[in-house]
């Protein structure tokens, strides 16, 4: 079982600047935990394409309304939580 106390931080991996599927899922998991679980959320984007490596801003538009903040470096804590695609390898 994964114990959550108020310092944990999950982090949700989606590719940056890419509206499909698979990120619109990530997406619509961070709002529920965050918004009815009251957990402490984070976006963490990995760039697909060399263009979105420096992005200032890698949220797509269509995912703007969520409102959930984004790191660009995931804190290796042993409290925090890390949920990625089955296709992502860091």
């Amino acid at each position: 079982m994964i114990k959550i106390n108020s310092n944990t931080k999950i982090y949700l991996c989606a590719p940056s600047a890419t509206f499909t599927g698979g990120p619109m899922c990530m997406h619509q998991l961070g709002y529920f935990l965050k918004n009815r679980l009251n957990l402490n959320i984070f976006m963490f984007y990995v760039p697909q394409k060399r263009k979105y490596e420096n992005l200032e801003n890698p949220i797509h538009d269509n995912f703007k309304h969520f409102n959930l903040r984004f790191v660009k470096q995931i804190e290796d804590e042993e409290n925090n939580i890390i949920i990625s695609p089955e296709d992502f390898f860091f």
